[in-house]
């Protein structure tokens, strides 16, 4: 399958990486959005060659190393989950069926359940493919086992975290109200309202998201101008 980009906003492509082929990231546009981001990678791993540094396989589908990792969840992650398995489902049996949630102090860690054979629970063995693979997490989307420049590196990382908080907002609105899912505490000192709102806030889906409202100046610029690997 062909990803088509009407309007190209954002750009993966190969590059040299420690002799090996890598990617790298720039932004072509001021309007780019989480969404673009997730198509352009899409893009590069369908149709780009790359050096995998896990697999000998030539192919991500059907290579399901990936699938034993920790799986950390946006709020969009969940939005769009929750509608796939049952749109009537309430978030708070969401979380408390399909997360793993551990409260170390202020952090509160909401992560995809591992099934018992220590792989994601949404795998399919057979075919080694996410039994949701339209709707997987964006952690999952965006993975790439190949060398990547240290900008791309961090806005993958950027863009993960800033939407965990927000699905810590989420989770902090039920503790608030009296519903407390925990799966599993290391320190139950948490302290309400110690993170801030962003752009993610009232997103219903990564089309919404715009990442210029979300990055950092300086990282922004860096990706926005096609600057040198850094």
């Amino acid at each position: 399958m062909k990803y088509i980009m009407i309007e190209e906003r954002i750009n993966v492509f190969s590059c040299n990486i420690n002799k090996k082929i890598g990617l790298d990231v720039e932004i072509l546009s001021d309007e780019a959005t989480i969404a673009d981001y997730c198509n352009a990678m899409d893009n590069f791993i369908l149709n780009n060659e790359f050096s995998r540094l896990r697999s000998s396989t030539n192919e991500c589908e059907g290579c399901d190393i990936c699938c034993k990792e920790r799986i950390p969840l946006t709020i969009i992650d969940v939005k769009r989950l929750k509608m796939r398995l049952d749109d009537n489902l309430s978030m708070e049996d969401f979380l408390r069926r399909y997360t793993y949630v551990i409260v170390n102090s202020n952090i509160v860690d909401i992560t995809l359940v591992i099934g018992e054979n220590g792989r994601c629970m949404f795998l399919n063995e057979q075919l080694k493919k996410c039994c949701y693979y339209v709707d997987r997490p964006f952690v999952c989307r965006t993975y790439v086992c190949a060398e990547i420049s240290a900008r791309a590196n961090k806005l993958r990382n950027y863009i993960l975290n800033s939407g965990e908080d927000e699905l810590m907002f989420l989770w902090q609105d039920l503790y608030e109200k009296g519903i407390c899912i925990v799966h599993e505490t290391l320190d139950f000192s948490f302290e309400p309202n110690k993170y801030v709102r962003n752009a993610w806030t009232g997103a219903e889906s990564y089309e919404d998201i715009v990442l210029k409202d979300i990055l950092p100046t300086s990282l922004w610029q860096k990706l926005r101008k096609g600057d040198s690997i850094v």
